[in-house]
């Protein structure tokens, strides 16, 4: 019999044994032509953060007392009067402001460190300011998500 030759589009070909292309491999981000173990360590990644959303969705209050105590503490760490971080920002921003104002900013000067230092600081509180206001988001919604799980998939 000669030897003959089968193009890979050939209807002698069925689709099951096709080779997975490369669009098809970026569809689903490389994962269809990577090394097994590295989907057994993603897989184990995704899992370890999964189980920490659990636990974390498991912390929040489900009813709305809980979620007022919740909130009230967000919004007044240990009976303060702002937020978290929102306080420190804003002093630096006012010191941040002042040294702009009167530092000569197109050297570089002691001035110009100091404020890059406290554009710095300003930024990781607001940082902390936002994951904070997230975390009241998540508190005042939780009753809605709680719903969601609660209801029968139609």
């Amino acid at each position: 019999m000669p030897n003959e030759r089968v193009c890979a589009n050939s209807e002698t070909v069925s689709a099951d044994i096709q080779p997975v292309s490369e669009h098809e491999n970026r569809s689903v981000n490389g994962k269809a032509l990577c090394r097994e173990s590295v989907i057994i360590q993603e897989q184990e990644k995704i899992t370890v953060l999964r189980d920490r959303q659990k636990r974390y969705l498991a912390s929040l209050p489900e009813d709305a007392e809980g979620a007022i105590d919740a909130s009230f503490q967000i919004l007044h760490p240990e009976l303060g009067n702002y937020i978290e971080g929102f306080e420190e920002a804003l002093h630096l921003s006012q010191a941040l402001a002042v040294l702009i104002e009167k530092g000569d900013m197109d050297h570089d000067t002691r001035e110009q460190e100091a404020a890059v230092f406290v554009s710095q600081k300003i930024a990781r509180y607001l940082g902390q300011t936002q994951n904070q206001l997230d975390h009241l988001d998540h508190v005042l919604n939780n009753h809605k998500r709680v719903e969601r799980e609660e209801k029968p998939i139609a």
